[in-house]
Parts: structure tokens; C-alpha cells; sequence
């Protein structure tokens, strides 16, 4: 979706990654969220207040959901090329620490 530059479907994209990777997370750990917002409370009670996963990345899945959200209700604002590249790495860096920690 960059390359095509479709900013909207890849802050889509970027978020449900971090969502599915967090949801299998959660599954590891007999955690459940049934709403967006509720996997974004328990990520951060469960794995940023605990320091099991750095506090930049509960800012970044909070980010991520309100550029989501824009993408995917707003139709008179878009995401911006910018906004996806500020979230493109910590995606990545949030879905690997999630691999590393369903490897333990």
C-alpha cells in the first residue's frame, strides 16, 4: 500500500498487524480483549505498566488506533504519507518483540 501510496489502507494495514500480533499475545497469556479500546487498556496494563514491553509502543498502538480510525470513518481527512513512515518502523519493532516474547 506505500508503494501504491495509499496511505489509508496502510495505516490499516500497519495497525491490524500490531492488533493480530497483540491478540496472539494476549492467547499466550490467558488475556482477553473483546473491543479495540479494551486491547489497548490490557496491552497497557498487562505489558506496559508491568515494563515486560517499553512504554513508546502503548503511545504507539494509541496513535496507530486514532490513524486507523481516521482511515477508516473520516472521509474528508486522510492519513498522511508522513504519519505512516513516523508508525512503519515501530509496527515492525512492536510485531517482533511480540515473536521474540511467544518464543519464550
Amino acid at each position: 500500500m506505500c508503494d501504491l501510496k495509499h496511505w489509508d489502507l496502510a495505516i490499516n494495514r500497519y495497525y491490524y498487524a500490531s492488533f493480530h500480533a497483540l491478540h496472539a499475545l494476549f492467547v499466550a497469556n490467558r488475556l482477553v480483549a473483546h473491543t479495540h479500546d479494551g486491547l489497548i487498556t490490557v496491552f497497557g496494563k498487562e505489558f506496559i505498566q508491568t515494563e515486560k514491553i517499553d512504554r513508546k509502543y502503548g503511545r504507539y498502538l494509541s496513535r496507530m488506533e486514532q490513524l486507523r480510525k481516521l482511515a477508516d470513518y473520516n472521509c474528508t481527512t486522510s492519513v498522511t504519507e508522513d504519519e505512516v513512515h513516523e508508525l512503519a518502523i515501530p509496527a515492525h519493532e512492536l510485531i517482533e518483540i511480540v515473536r521474540n516474547q511467544l518464543q519464550k
